[in-house]
């Protein structure tokens, strides 16, 4: 084996498309939850785990965020009270 085939850096996996969208999907969808949290006062702290928790159920249920249940983002949080205003400013 060559020198350069035994030192040079091992080709690092990509994400394929899909998943791509889907990362920066739930990205987009977790700073989402963040920002209506920070409107209801939530430290934003606290709306770090709370986002990483939807994350980790989406991921988990194969649900995207915002097809969550209002019962769902209860269990997740009980400071969710209309998720309608989920993705929403102001």
């Amino acid at each position: 084996m060559s020198f350069q085939a035994r030192f040079a850096p091992k080709a690092t996996p990509t994400l394929t498309n899909t998943q791509g969208l889907t990362c920066r999907l739930l990205r987009a969808q977790s700073r989402d939850v963040a920002d209506y949290l920070v409107r209801k006062s939530v430290p934003f702290r606290e709306t770090h785990h709370i986002s990483g928790r939807c994350v980790a159920k989406s991921k988990e249920t194969v649900t995207p965020m915002n097809e969550f249940t209002f019962e769902q983002m209860k269990m997740i949080d009980e400071r969710f009270e209309d998720v309608q205003a989920l993705g929403e400013g102001g």
